[in-house]
């Protein structure tokens, strides 16, 4: 939906800029017909209006088209637009000119500056405005008011078209993003009500009767106390935010979003933001961290994750009071296949260029320290 609205935004601007082109070709068609049997040079002046228009026709097509949309393309629109206007004085010839004061191309000159000026922003369109504006100038120099004046507006308009279409560009991605996040506040505003008319009733059922199934009912009633915790802290947080693809998120604000019953996450003051591929990846290793508890720790155990920044790197410390692991059950689970530790942790880790490694004794948990660079590493993923 964004790049739909993108696309149109960028065709209707350039279609435009494509119908003053034509607006002004017609004029300046009209003006040079009247003037071609005084001109020093008639033919030169019929093949330059020719241009004009073969010109105009190619421009309102592959301007609208982004994949013409290049530094040669712009800078090809410019050459041919200094190449009608700089024989101007040669074609018309000096009295012509002086008495009928318009070039050979008249305003239609500007049309290039006004499409590169769309295209890459205000600065771009004035130096290019001045380039053509002083080509038209040294046609016939002079004082006179009309000349500098029409100089003038060749910085000036281009700039400020190009003003233009940078703001409004930035004020459609803003408008893009609020629509982006009502809509995803609406879908979690539907999702909230089917949770807690079903999933959150069927946990808190499950959590008072589960003690009068024994020991195994017992330890039902807690998880689902603690699944009931979780999601409920999900479901009220009103974050909205999009970042694009490429754009950065709060790995501080993911991290406490795994915050529970059996869970504390304690992380520095503020925001810690990182690219989001990143972050995500980050965030998905302390998930497997956290599972791994949960599955295997015992059901009283609980878990502790402490982030912290150290210099260029991010340390990630998760620790749990469970019944803790050997090494030799550690290879057991992998021989057999179950890849949570050398895939879901260590294997995320690495990918980002960091280290992974845990400690553990029977009988005292198991604790877990996540390195990481704050900044992506040649040859890691993410």
């Amino acid at each position: 939906m964004k790049v739909l609205l993108h696309l149109t935004w960028h065709r209707s601007i350039y279609r435009a800029g494509a119908m003053l082109r034509l607006a002004l070709l017609v004029m300046f068609m009209a003006v040079n017909a009247q003037r071609m049997h005084a001109a020093a040079h008639p033919a030169a002046l019929g093949l330059a209006c020719a241009v004009m228009f073969l010109w105009t026709l190619a421009t309102w097509y592959l301007n609208q088209r982004a994949e013409y949309r290049t530094p040669l393309w712009m800078g090809l629109d410019l050459l041919v637009t200094i190449a009608v206007v700089a024989p101007s004085r040669w074609i018309l010839g000096p009295e012509l000119l002086a008495s009928s004061y318009y070039g050979v191309p008249g305003y239609w000159m500007v049309a290039a500056p006004l499409a590169v000026a769309i295209w890459r922003g205000p600065a771009a369109g004035t130096v290019t405005g001045l380039l053509v504006g002083l080509v038209n100038y040294a046609q016939m120099p002079s004082p006179d008011p009309r000349e500098w004046v029409d100089l003038l507006c060749m910085v000036v308009v281009p700039g400020f078209v190009g003003f233009l279409a940078v703001h409004l560009e930035s004020l459609i991605a803003e408008r893009d993003l609020s629509l982006a996040a009502a809509a995803k506040l609406a879908e979690r505003e539907r999702l909230n009500r089917i949770v807690h008319d079903g999933v959150l009733q069927v946990l808190a059922m499950v959590e008072r009767e589960g003690g009068e199934l024994g020991p195994k009912g017992e330890r039902l009633a807690k998880l689902a106390s603690d699944q009931e915790a979780r999601l409920r802290l999900l479901l009220q947080d009103t974050d909205v935010s999009t970042p694009a693809a490429g754009g950065t998120t709060d790995l501080v604000q993911l991290l406490e979003a795994r915050q529970s019953a059996a869970v504390t996450v304690s992380a520095m003051a503020g925001a810690l933001p990182l690219p989001v591929e990143r972050a995500a990846e980050v965030d998905a290793a302390v998930a497997e961290v956290l599972a791994n508890t949960a599955r295997h720790a015992g059901p009283e155990a609980k878990s502790w994750v402490l982030l912290e920044q150290d210099g260029d790197d991010l340390l990630i410390s998760v620790r749990d009071n469970g019944k803790g692991m050997s090494e030799d059950e550690v290879l057991q689970a992998m021989v057999a296949g179950h890849r949570g530790i050398s895939a879901s942790i260590i294997g995320r880790v690495t990918g980002l260029g960091g280290t992974a490694s845990w400690t553990s004794d029977v009988g005292t948990g198991v604790e877990w320290e996540l390195r990481i660079p704050l900044q992506p590493q040649r040859g890691a993923t993410g």
